[in-house]
């Protein structure tokens, strides 16, 4: 009996400093880990905005912009993109929505300065099935959502007959409905909220 006493207050000994040195590292690493997801969105949001990578030839960022908060209602993130040197010039808008296709995804949306049109989709982080729903980071594919914003994008099965249509991927039509939408409701709360 004294033994297993012994036992039982040794694991929660071991819990308790494992739960604290567990603590520790999240509360070290929380801030780095804010710091890249911020560096991860600024580099998606260039080259949804400008179609221009974020990374050099050296392998380091360099970014031609910079992100400013705005206020967006419903949106993970919202930003006013405007050069990196300087000026007031806005380059256009990035609204980072968040969705579920198979699985959590979250999606980042470039918009034109005057919101008519759609320059690029990004998919920040996505964990749809390999093979099929995580073609949606394919840049080909992406590369349809790059259309005017004066109505919805529809998603159609077969080859897109109108400007406002996107060809679902074969195979993942619950992923490629999933961004459309995510991109549809992106669009719309910037359009009804930024103008």
């Amino acid at each position: 009996m004294g033994s297993m006493l012994k036992q039982i207050w040794l694991v929660l000994v071991l819990s308790l400093i494992f739960a604290v040195a567990l603590a520790f590292v999240d509360q070290g690493t929380a801030q780095r880990i804010a710091e890249n997801r911020q560096q991860q969105v600024q580099a998606l949001a260039q080259m949804a905005i400008l179609g221009e990578p974020a990374v050099g030839a050296d392998g380091q960022m360099q970014f031609k912009i910079k992100l400013e908060p705005v206020a967006i209602q419903d949106v993970q993130a919202a930003f006013r993109v405007t050069p990196a040197e300087g000026g007031d010039e806005t380059l256009g808008y990035a609204v980072v929505v968040e969705g579920i296709g198979w699985d959590r995804m979250l999606i980042l949306v470039g918009l034109s300065p005057d919101l008519q049109r759609i320059t690029g989709v990004q998919i920040v982080e996505s964990r749809e099935t390999p093979g099929l729903g995580e073609r949606i980071g394919d840049e080909a594919w992406r590369d349809q959502f790059r259309k005017p914003t004066a109505q919805p994008l529809e998603l159609v099965k077969g080859r897109a007959q109108s400007p406002y249509q996107v060809e679902a991927l074969t195979g993942a039509t619950i992923s490629s409905d999933a961004v459309t939408s995510l991109v549809n409701e992106a669009t719309a709360k910037a359009l009804a909220q930024l103008k």
